[in-house]
């Protein structure tokens, strides 16, 4: 695999250089050293288990270039040893110029290097992701926003799976408008997109209009709706499709130490399987966050999609996998900035196939500074 570089190194080290020769140190970090077992190391059937130790350092950079100019970078950097030593850097950058009053330019860049599995290769493959955006926001009104997007993706993987290469160009435009001052506000987008999938002389465009609805139903109750469809079109000699597009959700704070969210959402995409054009997915989310005492927080999530893979580039049946994933984490402060954590996660990955299916339990003691 090559590596492709936006403008985030340049950005970085100009505008660094300039921060720091003012003598401002605007950082936040937190470093968490875990201890920890998993019993499929791997991701696939006859995973091994093993003992691993991490470390997670997580990087908050803000900076105020001039009163109309930001910087912002959040990075979280792992290293983890269990079958090799990996490290995941997973890293963003913003950076917000004002042009007036009612014009902003936002340019964001983000790198993600990670592992998958699917039905491609046996076990868990590397792959690398970089995406440049370029939002510009136009204030019409004190109700109404117009806002242009572009962005520009790539994703790179390891060599079994060098199938799922691509390269997405996509860019939109999103006309918001406050119905309810504070409480409701409706959204009215159309997306175009189109991904070339780099090893297989394959490609998918689509096109995407899309309405979202924002209400506040009270200060702790909150909704979200979205509808619309997503229009596909394949190369070669397969037809193409509309299929909806649809999402929901609630977060509800029982209280100032009680948190509760919800979302749903159903949605065509491109392909993470080698040999398909595009998948759809029932993605189920529910988080739960619980201050227990003035020391001691808990964070639960379960998660559930189910993805079917459509549109073979060869012809035949379709396929698909369902993913369960379950996170329990307990936080315990010691002191101001030291913090003793536990963590619990089962993971359980299906394939239509009924070939490869795996599970895999984790469990880890850290401890976290804050600085």
């Amino acid at each position: 695999m090559k590596s492709k570089y936006y403008v985030l190194p340049v950005l970085v080290g100009l505008i660094a250089g300039q921060v720091f020769a003012e003598g401002s140190r605007p950082f936040k970090v937190s470093n968490t050293l875990r201890f920890g077992h998993d019993d499929n190391v791997e991701k696939k059937a006859d995973g091994k288990s093993s003992s691993y130790v991490e470390d997670v350092v997580v990087l908050s950079y803000l900076a105020s270039l001039s009163d109309r100019t930001d910087f912002k970078v959040n990075s979280k950097l792992t290293v983890r040893n269990d079958t090799e030593n990996d490290f995941h850097p997973n890293i963003k950058a913003l950076l917000t110029h004002s042009v007036s009053d009612r014009f902003m330019i936002r340019l964001s860049e983000f790198y993600k290097q990670d592992d998958k599995t699917n039905q491609n290769s046996d076990g868990r493959k590397n792959y690398r992701l970089n995406k440049f955006g370029v939002n510009t926001t136009h204030v019409l009104s004190e109700k109404n926003r117009l806002d242009f997007l572009f962005s520009h993706e790539i994703a790179r993987h390891d060599t079994l799976i060098e199938g799922d290469d691509y390269t997405k160009l996509e860019g939109g435009i999103k006309l918001s408008t406050e119905l309810v001052p504070s409480k409701t506000s409706v959204t009215f987008g159309f997306t175009e997109r189109e991904t070339r999938y780099d090893k297989r002389d394959t490609s998918l465009r689509q096109s995407e209009p899309v309405v979202t609805l924002n209400h506040a139903f009270n200060q702790d109750l909150k909704g979200r709706v979205k509808a619309g469809c997503t229009y596909s079109r394949p190369s070669g000699a397969i037809d193409s499709s509309v299929d909806p597009l649809f999402g929901t959700g609630l977060t509800y704070s029982f209280s100032p130490k009680t948190k509760l969210s919800a979302d749903y959402v159903y949605k065509t995409s491109q392909s993470g399987m080698q040999g398909f054009y595009s998948q759809t997915a029932h993605d189920i989310r529910v988080g739960f966050k619980q201050e227990v005492t003035a020391k001691i927080k808990a964070e639960a999530e379960v998660s559930f999609v189910d993805t079917s893979f459509d549109d073979s580039e060869v012809g035949g049946a379709s396929t698909g996998d369902e993913n369960l994933k379950c996170d329990v984490r307990l936080s315990y402060q010691m002191n101001r900035i030291n913090f003793f954590e536990v963590g619990v996660s089962h993971t359980r990955v299906e394939f239509d196939s009924g070939v490869g299916d795996w599970d895999q339990n984790r469990f880890d003691l850290g401890w976290r500074i804050n600085l």
